[in-house]
């Protein structure tokens, strides 16, 4: 499905808001399906259009991205339960990215890279990346992973 440029005054924005909502629906239900991977190939198309209409500092973008950073997150912890490593460093790296404009979730993604280090044996990374999370946490008026990052920290220490 191509769309030609918004900047085209031809081109109605109800075209792309109509792919916007098939594509938000599509990645809903999929989710509720647990088809995570799917889910997150709808997400990123949507975050693609949203891109391109409405620009990166919109809040439309950073909704949509906020949300693949959740399910990124998600899935990292998920391939990281089953051993599969070289996906968890994928979807973190996703994450990370995705996650430049909201310390929150960025916290999250830091203690889900802690998780990951911890797992392979690299505890001083593990504990850089907890040690990150916690400078953004505690900046934070209401963060609700603090007790999480510090329950990190111990297990690496232990």
């Amino acid at each position: 499905f191509l769309f030609p440029s918004p900047k085209t005054p031809q081109q109605p924005m109800d075209a792309y808001k109509e792919k916007l909502e098939v594509l938000d629906r599509q990645a809903e239900e999929l989710v509720q399906a647990s088809k995570y991977i799917e889910a997150l190939d709808a997400m990123e198309e949507a975050l693609n259009i949203r891109l391109e209409v409405y620009g990166e500092t919109s809040d439309e973008y950073y909704k949509t991205a906020d949300k693949l950073c959740e399910l990124c997150n998600m899935l990292s912890m998920l391939s990281l339960q089953k051993e599969k490593f070289e996906a968890v460093v994928e979807f973190l790296r996703k994450a990370e990215s995705l996650a430049q404009n909201s310390l929150d979730l960025k916290a999250i993604t830091y203690n889900n890279m802690a998780c990951y280090y911890r797992r392979i044996g690299k505890l001083r990374i593990a504990l850089k990346y907890l040690q990150d999370a916690l400078a953004i946490e505690t900046r934070l008026e209401k963060s609700q992973t603090l007790a999480d990052t510090h329950l990190n920290v111990c297990a690496v220490y232990s």
